[in-house]
């Protein structure tokens, strides 16, 4: 004697964390170079993004939902990449600290050649001994180049050999236009580090996907250390935390003329990745950034059918004490995040009521007890339901009710027999 009740709305538009980590790389389409074949396929892929106003020389927008790349220019161009190298050298740490080779509380001497390191510093002390995992902060937070090399000193002996890790890595990755030459991306020998915005993207999917937990410590705004001789604090050097509600992440970089960014920010559930190198200034660098983040999640629409506790039904009750009828409503919010391109005149948003068409409460109903479901569809897929439940208590009847109830509802049930 169920039925089932439809009803269409018009939608609203709309590790170092504890052990330092807490813990799967995803490839990502990446042409190779002089191969005209491949190059046909990408010049196709670019002739299809739209056409947004970004002046850096190279971008690439990934949707972690999705697992598609949404937006590249240039994404093969090897380009120098300064700062962003670290994220690797980020990478091969949290594996160490992963498998158990090293732990976040274990002591690194600092080296001359570690407190020698020029540019962005956590200034590391000559001699001192440092935490790995206060190290690995001053990586993520401040882009500290001293703090890579004593890390990489720690883990590999040298920084050379560091680098060869680094490398290795990329290789796993498949990252084929990138090479690693330092572990902080500071020019060695007149070598600089060299990827693609597609790598760097490929790389740091990668990184998210398996080191989720290290976000804690790149989302950190501010950072303090204990020098030994003062206590210095430093502002992140990524300006998306500053200025964008959603990032959480993740490196930038760079030099006069060509400033790099990997950045990531997360709303309602959706995650985005996005890289620009060589803008011409940090403004240009940030503003990309920016526009790249803003065009990913404006493609989402949410749709809005009920809030918790809305009242979806007055339904009859049988079988009760004293209760003749019962509101029913919705156990949670009733919400869905949608995508442009799973919509289409045919496959729409509705949404289904699946109710009976009373309640019996011959063993009696407690708040909350669930009696239906809300379901959102898109044409003919469900892609979300939700718990309708009974809004209050329904005591028992005494035998004699539940008796009565019985027979009227038999009585029905012959009478819809003989209207049918």
């Amino acid at each position: 004697m169920n039925q089932a009740i439809q009803k269409m709305k018009k939608p609203l538009v709309g590790v170092i964390s504890a052990a330092i980590l807490l813990s799967a790389p995803i490839g990502v389409w990446a042409a190779d170079k002089g191969n005209d074949k491949q190059d046909s396929k990408e010049k196709k892929k670019v002739e299809k993004m739209p056409k947004l106003p970004i002046e850096s020389e190279a971008a690439y927008l990934y949707d972690m939902n999705l697992n598609k790349v949404i937006y590249s220019k240039k994404p093969n161009k090897e380009l120098p990449i300064s700062g962003l190298s670290q994220v690797m050298s980020m990478y091969v740490a949290s594996d160490a600290l992963s498998s158990g080779k090293v732990k976040a509380n274990e002591k690194v001497k600092i080296s001359e050649k570690a407190w020698r390191t020029p540019g962005s510093r956590m200034f590391l002390e000559i001699g001192r001994e440092v935490p790995f995992g206060e190290l690995f902060k001053g990586i993520a937070i401040v882009s500290g180049n001293d703090a890579s090399v004593a890390l990489a000193e720690h883990l590999k002996g040298s920084t050379e050999s560091f680098v060869d890790e680094m490398n290795k890595k990329a290789t796993e990755l498949k990252m084929k236009h990138t090479t690693f030459y330092s572990v902080n991306g500071l020019p060695q020998n007149d070598n600089e580090d060299v990827s693609t915005a597609s790598d760097l993207g490929t790389m740091t999917i990668s990184y998210l996907k398996k080191y989720p937990g290290n976000l804690a410590i790149h989302s950190l705004k501010q950072y303090k250390f204990d020098t030994g001789r003062e206590v210095i604090e430093q502002a992140n050097r990524n300006p998306l935390l500053q200025s964008y509600k959603a990032a959480d992440g993740l490196k930038t970089g760079g030099s006069d003329g060509n400033y790099n960014l990997i950045g990531t920010a997360e709303k309602d559930g959706i995650r985005l990745v996005v890289v620009t190198l060589k803008g011409e200034t940090e403004k240009v660098r940030a503003k990309d950034a920016k526009t790249l983040l803003d065009y990913g999640f404006n493609q989402y629409k949410k749709y809005i059918f009920d809030k918790k506790g809305d009242k979806v039904e007055t339904l009859p009750v049988y079988k009760a004490k004293e209760t003749k009828k019962a509101s029913v409503i919705v156990k949670d919010d009733v919400e869905v995040i949608i995508h442009s391109s799973k919509l289409s005149k045919k496959n729409k948003v509705k949404e289904k009521v699946v109710l009976p068409e009373y309640i019996n409460a011959g063993k009696g109903l407690k708040a909350g007890d669930v009696v239906g479901k809300k379901q959102i569809f898109i044409g003919e897929k469900m892609i979300h339901e939700t718990d309708i439940v009974v809004k209050e208590d329904i005591e028992k009847g005494s035998w004699w009710q539940k008796a009565l109830d019985s027979l009227l509802l038999i009585g029905m049930w012959i009478m819809g027999l003989f209207k049918g």
